[in-house]
């Protein structure tokens, strides 16, 4: 009877050493677990002396009869069965514990590959409408590069172009005043007097075809070489 009761005390102390390395490998146990924890390891250690007491007095008391000897048969068996009982109550409320935290560990997960995938999709579109606004600014900027460039080349064709008129202006002043010199040149030239010979008259359209023909070829030679 003592062997097949420390046979079962040692089995139930495998089966708590056990469930205890379980449990604190997982998760604490709750409050009513620890309590009916030390409710058992107290029952365990009143049994552990109450054992030896009673196979002592039994094996004192052999001729006394087979009365105290059923009483404690009887008394181990109901402790042994509580024990088992609060074993497997604690067995199971480990097995339940382990299945929310399973699940719980299951959910923080889903959440959390949930919320990475949603902050890179969310990065990945700031980044394309980044690259899209880098992209359209700096086109911006060669264009309005390109209009400051037409700007300026404007600028300098219509300073060209008012040099030119100036000097076009200033070519024909020269061109009036020699203009108005020839006439009255020519005015002057051909007054005569009823004494006039032929050969004054002769000699001053000469010195006008001359003077007409200088002032056409200097005109020509600056118009060809573009001189004011």
């Amino acid at each position: 009877m003592s062997s097949t009761s420390d046979k079962r005390r040692g089995g139930s102390h495998a089966v708590r050493s056990s469930t205890s390395s379980r449990n604190s490998s997982i998760i604490a146990p709750p409050p009513r677990a620890q309590l009916l924890g030390s409710a058992s390891s107290s029952t365990a250690s009143a049994q552990d002396t109450d054992g030896p007491h009673e196979s002592g007095t039994n094996s004192g008391n052999k001729d006394g009869g087979g009365g105290v000897t059923m009483v404690s048969k009887e008394k181990e068996s109901i402790l042994l069965k509580e024990k088992d009982e609060k074993i497997a109550g604690l067995e199971r409320e480990l097995t339940i514990m382990e299945t929310e935290f399973t699940r719980e560990l299951d959910r923080l997960s889903q959440n959390e590959s949930e919320t990475a995938s949603f902050w890179q999709k969310k990065h990945s579109a700031l980044n394309q409408q980044f690259l899209r606004t880098d992209t359209e600014l700096r086109l911006l900027q060669s264009e309005v590069d390109v209009r400051e460039a037409e700007r300026q080349e404007l600028r300098e064709g219509w300073e060209v172009l008012r040099r030119e008129l100036r000097s076009r202006d200033e070519e024909i002043l020269s061109l009036k005043g020699h203009l108005n010199g020839m006439k009255q040149w020519v005015s002057t030239s051909t007054r005569t007097d009823q004494q006039a010979s032929d050969e004054e008259f002769v000699d001053s359209m000469t010195k006008l075809g001359n003077s007409l023909q200088n002032w056409v070829i200097m005109h020509f030679r600056r118009t060809k070489l573009g001189k004011p």
